[in-house]
């Protein structure tokens, strides 16, 4: 028995036009995305043997760049759709190091049977796991990672007392609607109201007690984290 990630929650992307809008949108909120993949490589300790897996790559915006510090990335998405884009990117730029699966982040955690994965990464993507299923997912990521490996996660994580809650979320979508445009403040509106980001201190409790440590988090915003967690 597992959570049904297949239900749609909040901002879908099984709509072509729809997923396609996805790279100008990162691109708008991530303008330096090369030195982010630097970052998030160095910060992973990647080498060229390193096998790694980017669980919701969505239409590979990081992944294909992510690709040229290891040895091989699974590139996990539930939308079909995200995939096709993603392949097409491959086939364009002969890339032959990354292997795409259409499966949710659960779903691939738990059916992967080896610790032979060097880091995995969690872009954007964790939210759509409710808490306790969050907990299984990070039960699985110790299980399938390699001693001392490594998780990169990045997502709406909420750091503010409770009490702010009304301030913090209109910062947010001030920002995004600065950022970014319509359809993306209607989605971080929906995703405030129907998805699952939780509280900082949940995630870091999550990771602790299935046996890793808080290598670093760099906090972006009353709502925004950035961690990596080492097995």
């Amino acid at each position: 028995m597992l959570f049904n990630e297949k239900k749609p929650v909040g901002g879908t992307f099984l709509d072509l036009e729809r997923a396609k809008k996805w790279d100008d949108r990162s691109t708008k909120l991530e303008s330096n995305h090369l030195e982010k993949v630097k970052d998030i490589a160095s910060k992973l300790k990647l080498t060229p043997e390193s096998i790694v897996a980017d669980l919701g790559c969505g239409s590979g915006f990081f992944t294909i760049e992510l690709a040229g510090y290891c040895k091989k990335v699974f590139a996990i998405d539930i939308s079909p759709i995200m995939l096709e884009l993603l392949n097409g990117k491959l086939l364009i730029n002969g890339i032959s190091n990354i292997a795409c699966y259409n499966k949710g982040i659960l779903e691939y955690l738990s059916e992967h049977e080896s610790n032979d994965l060097d880091a995995l990464i969690l872009q954007v993507s964790f939210h759509h796991l409710p808490d306790f299923w969050k907990n299984v997912a990070i039960y699985h990521m110790a299980r399938i990672l390699k001693p001392d490996g490594r998780v990169f996660l990045s997502d709406v994580i909420f750091s503010f007392p409770v009490s702010d809650y009304k301030e913090c979320f209109k910062e947010m979508i001030d920002f995004i609607r600065l950022k970014g445009d319509d359809g993306l403040t209607k989605d971080t509106e929906n995703h405030l109201l129907e998805e699952y980001s939780t509280f900082d201190w949940i995630i870091e409790g999550m990771f602790q007690k299935n046996g890793f440590k808080m290598i670093s988090k760099d906090k972006k915003s009353s709502t925004y984290s950035d961690y990596i967690f080492q097995k």
